[in-house]
């Protein structure tokens, strides 16, 4: 993206000018998009975990996401539920997409195998080894379909992308999971700015409503 390619030469001037790493205390999915209550969040984040690979070969050492929450001082206060503030949690503690990405990301093993971006596809695959055997114990892919969205522009069509895993499991004893989880973050699934719109998008939700979010 061209978000990356830009990180990618500020970085090369912080090495070959200055002999520094570089480091970024603060990024997000964009300034005017109005995309960081929805999926998009979600999908940039998946991205820039493979981004963040060849990001830190080329000496980028940090990236830290702006910001935690929506609560935060910067332009004044915003006591609507949904309000395209920059946090991954909204004012009423609601998770949003981006933040449930965050919790997949935390949730994927200790050793890359494999990772791609093919189109606007992204594929990246984990493993967690067993300390007694060494064999692969669990493993967890992360696929994304990311697209950028760029200032003031309207968001482009994203097309629906068909995506096949093959494990080669080999012909040890026991080699068949015993358990396969599926987790999405889709426009039907982990959406709360969408079931806020279909709550009526009360300004001040009842305790009943934020536990639906």
């Amino acid at each position: 993206t061209g978000f990356e390619d830009r990180l990618m030469l500020a970085a090369d001037i912080a090495r070959l000018d200055f002999g520094k790493p570089l480091v970024i205390t603060e990024f997000n999915s964009g300034l005017g998009t109005n995309v960081a209550d929805g999926q998009y969040t979600a999908a940039f984040l998946g991205h820039m975990a493979l981004a963040s690979q060849r990001l830190y070969a080329a000496g980028v050492t940090t990236l830290s996401f702006w910001t935690f929450t929506d609560i935060f001082e910067e332009g004044g206060m915003d006591s609507t539920p949904f309000n395209q503030k920059f946090g991954l949690i909204t004012i009423h503690n609601v998770a949003k997409p981006g933040h449930r990405a965050m919790q997949l990301l935390h949730m994927m093993q200790n050793r890359i195998v494999y990772s791609q971006t093919q189109s606007t596809v992204d594929a990246l695959v984990t493993v967690n080894n067993s300390p007694a055997t060494g064999q692969s114990v669990s493993v967890s892919a992360l696929l994304t379909n990311f697209y950028p969205i760029y200032y003031n522009q309207p968001p482009p069509p994203v097309q629906t992308e068909t995506v096949q895993l093959q494990f080669d499991l080999g012909q040890q004893p026991g080699a068949i999971p015993g358990d396969v989880l599926l987790y999405r973050i889709d426009s039907t699934h982990v959406n709360p700015f969408k079931t806020w719109q279909q709550q009526g998008q009360p300004m001040y939700p009842t305790q009943q409503q934020i536990q639906q979010l």
